[in-house]
């Protein structure tokens, strides 16, 4: 059950958020977003009830668990790939994603050899982009910054999908390499590292990791967005051909 904490949960502006996820989240119908149960209002405060997923996010297994292989990332990739080309395609951009909105699902005791299944949450700064806004405005700058694309940093109002392949080459790179692709601190810093290019590059971090894999996260990140993957299931198609070239490992159905 989701509410807002402390002093959110008397905001106005907080509480059209919780409700206005909800409503995004009603109307998504994919195995790797976790779905709405219900949302209402109870003496004031305002609720959402979701599945539970038992299971970590992203950020406790960099943390607490054995670093990812390869083959695992290609994995986590490509879930995440199909369910943003699922939202991408009902006009829909999630903006926030990072290691703490991505579960990994497990299976259960039935089979431990079932490999986690990816759900994403929060989509409380999620957006339609421009739909509703006039030709001279400027969409609110929201997201994490070590995960957003550098016209989304600075508020530009043409975001696409494009942006949100960027964070998920972020996410990629940070996988692989264990450490993000840009780590200055100001806006300015980061803007100029991401013009030049991770500060060490993926092959250098992930030695091991397969050309195809590290070519393909490699796009994700161009600064220039005409220059990225355009279609997120591009991404996902790619990194699964790239598998069965290789002969790595089946990809779960997507």
């Amino acid at each position: 059950i989701k509410v807002l904490r402390g002093d959110r949960a008397w905001s106005d502006d907080e509480r059209e958020r919780l409700l206005r996820e909800a409503r995004t989240i009603a109307n998504l119908s994919h195995p790797a977003v976790v779905p709405l149960l219900a949302f209402g209002e109870l003496n004031g405060m305002v609720y959402m009830v979701m599945p539970y997923v038992s299971g970590q996010t992203l950020a406790d297994r960099l943390v607490h668990d054995e670093p990812f292989d390869a083959d695992e990332v290609r994995r986590i990739l490509i879930e995440i790939a199909d369910a943003l080309a699922y939202v991408h395609g009902e006009g829909l951009l999630h903006r926030d994603l990072k290691p703490e909105n991505v579960l990994l699902e497990r299976a259960g005791a039935v089979d431990d050899h079932i490999p986690p299944r990816v759900r994403l949450i929060d989509f409380g700064v999620a957006a339609f982009p421009m739909r509703d806004l006039g030709v001279n405005a400027t969409r609110e700058t929201w997201g994490t910054p070590h995960f957003m694309a550098p016209e989304q940093m600075f508020g530009e109002p043409e975001l696409d999908p494009s942006s949100e392949i960027y964070s998920l080459g972020v996410l990629g790179f940070l996988l692989l390499g264990g450490r993000l692709p840009f780590d200055a601190t100001s806006p300015a810093e980061r803007l100029a590292q991401q013009r030049r290019g991770p500060v060490v590059p993926l092959s250098v971090c992930a030695p091991d990791a397969p050309n195809d894999l590290v070519q393909a996260n490699e796009r994700c990140l161009a600064y220039d967005a005409e220059q990225r993957w355009r279609r997120a299931r591009d991404v996902r198609d790619t990194l699964i051909a790239g598998a069965s070239a290789a002969g790595s490992f089946t990809p779960l159905a997507v």
